[in-house]
């Protein structure tokens, strides 16, 4: 009987033993999750403000990044004090942005431009000048051209060269940026294939007429 009591006792203790460990997992367990949520809310605070200062940097970077990557455009330089500069011959593969390009390909969509710079630098007088412009070899049916900042588009190089005439007054420069675009046709995918075909091939001359304004 004795013994029976013994176990009897033990087992109580043991029981008891388990009880209050078992609490004190659970007090253990509570009270690490507060802390842990506690430090996780801290965390989550400085990353959101580190996280604004880093996106504020990272746009500043960015931007950066995109005027250190920007493709320079191509410049066709005149020098009007020479009156009858040569005509020079412009590449439409030259002056595309490859930003643009479709597996490398020029493709419906693609666009690119180039400078026309008139350089009175040594003239004597201010200086009138008319642009020229004039066709190669076959258009794309659907490319066009515009002056950048115009909305104004032109079927061909022709139509906007008779809008590009003006003055530049003497020892300056004067810069016009060209844009050309490809837009699609979504009503003819013939004529998409026949354009990527012209395309590939399509060159005009450039020429500036100069004269001294009296």
């Amino acid at each position: 009987m004795n013994n029976e009591k013994k176990k009897k006792k033990k087992i109580k203790w043991y029981i008891l033993i388990i009880i209050i460990l078992i609490i004190l997992i659970f007090l253990f367990k509570i009270i690490f999750l507060y802390k842990f949520n506690n430090l996780l809310d801290d965390y989550e605070k400085q990353s959101t403000r580190k996280y604004f200062m880093s996106y504020n940097d990272f746009i500043i970077f960015d931007k950066f990044q995109k005027e250190e990557q920007e493709e320079p455009k191509k410049e066709y330089v005149f020098k009007l004090k020479e009156q009858k500069p040569q005509p020079q011959n412009i590449d439409l593969n030259e002056v595309v942005n490859e930003q643009t390009l479709v597996n490398k390909k020029i493709a419906p969509g693609v666009s690119g431009e180039f400078e026309i710079i008139m350089d009175a630098n040594g003239a004597t007088k201010n200086m009138s000048y008319n642009i020229e412009l004039f066709s190669q070899s076959e258009k794309p049916k659907n490319l066009v051209f515009n002056v950048k900042g115009e909305q104004i588009k032109y079927n061909s190089i022709e139509e906007l060269a008779e809008t590009l005439r003006g003055s530049v007054e003497k020892n300056t420069t004067k810069k016009i940026i060209i844009e050309w675009s490809w837009g699609y046709d979504t009503k003819d995918n013939y004529q998409d294939t026949q354009d990527g075909k012209n395309i590939e091939n399509y060159t005009f001359a450039v020429n500036v007429i100069a004269n001294e304004i009296i």
